[in-house]
């Protein structure tokens, strides 16, 4: 036996690899052979450019017949992959120094597209419908009027049969291919006049919780949003087309979502199977007629991808890493697409609980580019461990926390004095130093004459990393040095340090 998950709890936790994420791939062997299998090795491999092997080898231990064992294995995917790529990843195992071998191969999906509508109404009433309140929403779609020959690639799958005379009737081999994707996790609506009691049923079907109980005649009215589901409030008005509407009812624990007014049955239903969900409609959303908030197409659809899980994210956050450099911290991030963002707050914690605005730094409004962002923090204390998170703020005051990162600042080992930041500067810089042990300290500015200009430290400090900020208002531009002394005999270490640096100032 042969199986495998992915573990991306340090990213976005949703299962899957997706662009610019390092996740765990778990896979569990079982030994159903009638032998013992021992020291069995696995070793990972990939001709994919956009994936990067970064532990490739593990060990699942000596399993006995019928015994079970997991290796974990970790890889990194490209932030650039485009969303829907497919990459094979191919397992060789071996076993009893060499005498056992076998090869698997694994496939994933990076970065599923979030929504794909297949268009099968003669009509087409419903799918550019669709497709513009997906638009409306700022969720990706693509639009197709068949089948695809791959449905893993999409988080959510939206199909538009029609209603009698001009609908399409699901045949057997499509019904397969849906429950094949909802088998796989997917989330899937379907809509169609006469696809619940009339048509033959599917594979798929069963998987909705839906029991057809009549063919109903031209009777679809008003269509009322149901109390205690996503739906609630809701109420919109129909003029789409009418025919033979078939009357449904839930099986639990499904529930229905939309019922007709007069004559008074059950339209739509949702059922949350926690490994797949579905929601199936015998209406056509093309034929909703919008009313005032919430019962708008594009607040429906809204609500309709949050029950299906498919992120609606204004930024999409591919990276965000921490990383300590010469006593200042480095926070560094990368997004794929942005909607009108107006920057990011930077906040800190030693906790992870009382996080404090420390910095901003601006966004790029909208963009469907890749764009890079940094932020230096250099007021940190040696011996703690910092949590930094972004708040993402759009325009219109709306925000997003991205996950926390975690840096462990070690105290100073060594003398050391760091270039000031930033440099060149106008008019004011940082300059950082490190000391070991308890020092007497001399931290002077210089002119290129050698003339001292600014004496920013004298006295004792005790051992640890220093920050001090030098405002230059009152000096002309040009270049300066500033120079350390530290270490004193009163310390019985008889160690001293001294050096100089070059800064710029820039008006």
């Amino acid at each position: 036996m042969f199986e495998y998950i992915v573990d991306d709890n340090a990213g976005n936790n949703n299962g899957k690899i997706d662009p610019g994420e390092t996740v765990d791939i778990i896979v569990t062997l079982k030994n159903n052979g009638d032998l013992t299998a021992e020291n069995i090795d696995g070793i990972i491999s990939s001709t994919s450019g956009y994936l990067t092997i970064v532990n490739p080898t593990a060990n699942f231990g000596t399993l006995a017949q019928g015994q079970s064992g997991q290796g974990t294995y970790t890889v990194t995917a490209d932030a650039l992959t485009p969303n829907g790529e497919q990459v094979e990843i191919d397992l060789d195992v071996t076993a009893n120094s060499g005498t056992y071998t076998n090869a698997f191969v694994m496939i994933f999906v990076i970065g599923q597209v979030p929504v794909l509508i297949i268009d099968l109404d003669e009509n087409h009433n419903s799918g550019p419908t669709l497709l513009a309140a997906m638009e409306e929403v700022e969720v990706t779609a693509e639009y197709m009027t068949s089948f695809p020959s791959e449905l893993l690639m999409y988080t959510s799958v939206f199909v538009c049969l029609g209603i009698f005379s001009d609908n399409h009737v699901l045949t057997a081999s499509e019904g397969q291919a849906l429950a094949d994707y909802l088998n796989n996790g997917g989330s899937l609506y379907m809509e169609g006049g006469d696809t619940w009691y009339y048509d033959n049923q599917t594979a798929v079907h069963p998987m909705f919780n839906i029991q057809g109980l009549s063919d109903g005649g031209s009777d679809l009215s008003n269509i009322l949003g149901q109390s205690g589901t996503f739906t609630e409030g809701m109420s919109f008005g129909y003029a789409g087309d009418n025919s033979w509407i078939d009357h449904i009812s839930p099986v639990s624990p499904a529930v229905t979502i939309f019922a007709n007014q007069s004559p008074a049955y059950n339209c739509a239903v949702a059922h949350d199977a926690t490994t797949y969900k579905t929601i199936g409609a015998s209406f056509e959303f093309g034929g909703l007629v919008d009313g005032t908030s919430p019962s708008t197409k594009a607040e429906l659809i809204n609500e309709i991808l949050d029950f299906f899980d498919v992120p609606i994210i204004p930024v999409e956050l591919v990276s965000f890493a921490a990383n300590l450099n010469e006593g200042i911290v480095e926070l560094s991030w990368v997004t794929a697409t942005e909607t009108n963002n107006m920057g990011f707050e930077v906040e800190r914690s030693k906790d992870k609980t009382g996080f404090v605005k420390i910095g901003f730094v601006s966004g790029n409004g909208t963009t469907t580019e890749l764009k890079h962002y940094s932020y230096l923090d250099s007021t940190i204390v040696e011996n703690e461990k910092y949590a930094y998170r972004l708040k993402q703020i759009d325009f219109d005051g709306s925000s997003s926390y991205s996950k926390a990162v975690e840096v462990n600042i070690s105290g100073p080992t060594e003398f050391a004095l760091y270039q000031n930041f930033p440099n060149p500067f106008n008019p004011v810089t940082i300059i950082n130093y490190s000391l070991p042990l308890k020092s007497q300290v001399d931290l002077v500015v210089y002119n290129t004459l050698g003339e001292k200009i600014i004496q920013l430290v004298n006295g004792e400090k005790e051992a640890g990393s220093y920050s001090v900020e030098l405002n230059a208002t009152d000096l002309p531009s040009g270049v300066y040095f500033y120079r350390i002394q530290a270490g004193s005999p009163s310390t019985g270490s008889g160690q001293s340090f001294v050096e100089t640096k070059k800064m710029v100032l820039l008006r």
